[in-house]
């Protein structure tokens, strides 16, 4: 590793030990730690490295290299990073979590992100119909395909945007988008 550089030395790049270590310390830059997670290989230490208590945006970083269901439901739902539950979300493929995710998480940016992943019809339109947050209702209004429902919140929201955008996915669906 050189000094005061955000560069990983050619010599340790294959090294998943040293890049581990990298990663693991909190005294080193966040930009050193990100390159370092970007050349670590060994799914252990990927494993060991995202249940520590590390830096949010150093643990997303890691979650983009692994695939392991288990770990990434463990960590949309329980993990207290949002930086982390977002990454997770992301690379989500069980419906059932993403749902979850979609209703019941405290971050409304991660709500966000699992709403767009939402294929669940009818958690859309318990989410456009009961969500507080208006840009949750028009992100869940964009991805329905109930034109019944779809027509009542048109109808009824008591945001205007909510309306609207409930309106326009109407006019898409009709014209086959």
């Amino acid at each position: 590793m050189q000094q005061n550089s955000n560069v990983i030395d050619i010599s340790i790049r294959h090294d998943d030990n040293a890049l581990a270590r990298i990663i693991a310390d909190e005294l080193l830059s966040v930009p050193m730690r990100l390159e370092a997670a970007r050349f670590l290989i060994k799914r252990e230490y990927i494993i060991e490295l995202l249940l520590m208590p590390l830096n949010g945006e150093v643990r997303a970083a890691l979650l983009h290299r692994i695939d392991d269901n288990y770990v990434l439901i463990t960590l949309a739902l329980d993990d207290a990073d949002p930086l982390v539950r977002l990454a997770a979300v992301q690379k989500l493929t069980e419906p059932a979590v993403i749902r979850q995710v979609a209703q019941e998480d405290a971050e409304p940016q991660v709500r966000l992100a699992a709403i767009g992943r939402l294929q669940d019809q009818q958690a859309l339109a318990q989410i456009a119909s009961f969500e507080p947050l208006a840009e949750l209702r028009i992100a869940a209004v964009e991805r329905m395909s109930d034109t019944a429902r779809l027509t009542m919140i048109a109808a009824t929201d008591a945001e205007k945007a909510v309306r609207d955008a409930a309106q326009l996915r109407l006019h898409a669906l009709e014209q086959g988008k």
